[in-house]
């Protein structure tokens, strides 16, 4: 997950290196709040405080080359669980990076 967030980090800068406009990675936002949830901060995220709390936990059983299980309890109590499928992350995160870059 670290290495998908520095990947975009990296495609930011390197347009900002060639004087570029800063490219449209909103469709990958998804990604780095997922890495934050389970990698990062997975008690807490900054979040407006209109919105409710949350937190995530990282089931460590389930932890394979794959991915892996991450529940999300909402301030309600509501939980919901999410398998992390790292290869198709990836898999989407390239394919969108190098459309970008073949537009330039």
């Amino acid at each position: 997950m670290q290495a998908l967030t520095i990947q975009q980090d990296a495609i930011v800068h390197l347009y900002e290196s060639l004087a570029l406009p800063k490219p449209d990675l909103k469709s990958l936002d998804h990604i780095r709040d997922l890495r934050v949830a389970t990698a990062g901060h997975p008690t807490r995220q900054d979040r407006p405080k209109k919105r409710p709390q949350r937190a995530h936990f990282t089931s460590q059983a389930t932890l394979g080359d794959s991915g892996w299980e991450v529940l999300k309890v909402e301030g309600a109590g509501q939980h919901v669980f999410r398998h992390v499928l790292i290869p198709s992350l990836g898999v989407e995160q390239e394919e969108y990076i190098l459309a970008l870059i073949r537009k330039e």
